[in-house]
């Protein structure tokens, strides 16, 4: 063999190995890259050695969170079924029934549930003495005659935001 052919034999030889370390340090690379991925993915699963076991765990994880979801939204609607009989909306007013009498003493109290359901409480006061007066309230409505201030109180319970 010539020299020139060694010479031409070397040269491809040398660039065949810097191909072939350059196609290595970018394999290391690129192998460094999917186990920082695969750390990542297997984080917290401790006891578990393969990716199938930690996707099975994952899997029994939802499904948990699943029924714990539902108990929770059950609850949650019970609870609302079960507020709606609570007092929720409230209006009061003070007036002055008697124009001989001074100041705001007389009162109007409306408690009403969701549903509207509940009592409207009417104080009169006088110069004897204050007498008190409850009058069911079904549905928003009254069967028994208001005075101007009730329906006024009553009115401003049912616009009431609960």
């Amino acid at each position: 063999m010539s020299v020139t052919t060694l010479r031409i034999v070397l040269i491809i030889m040398s660039l065949m190995l810097a191909a072939t370390l350059g196609l290595l340090v970018w394999l290391i690379s690129r192998t460094s890259k999917l186990e920082a991925k695969y750390k990542k993915f297997m984080r917290n699963s401790e006891g578990l050695s393969s990716i199938e076991d930690v996707i099975f765990r994952n899997l029994e994880e939802i499904d948990y969170l699943k029924k714990e979801y539902v108990m929770a939204n059950n609850r949650i609607i019970e609870l609302d079924n079960r507020s709606a009989t609570n007092i929720q909306k409230v209006s009061v007013k003070r007036y002055n029934v008697f124009e001989d009498v001074g100041s705001d003493q007389s009162f109007s109290v409306v408690l009403l549930d969701r549903n509207n359901d509940g009592v409207l409480i009417t104080g009169l006061y006088t110069r004897e003495g204050t007498t008190t007066f409850a009058k069911p309230i079904s549905s928003g409505l009254c069967q028994y005659m208001l005075s101007a201030e009730e329906k006024d109180v009553l009115e401003d319970a049912l616009n009431a935001k609960y």
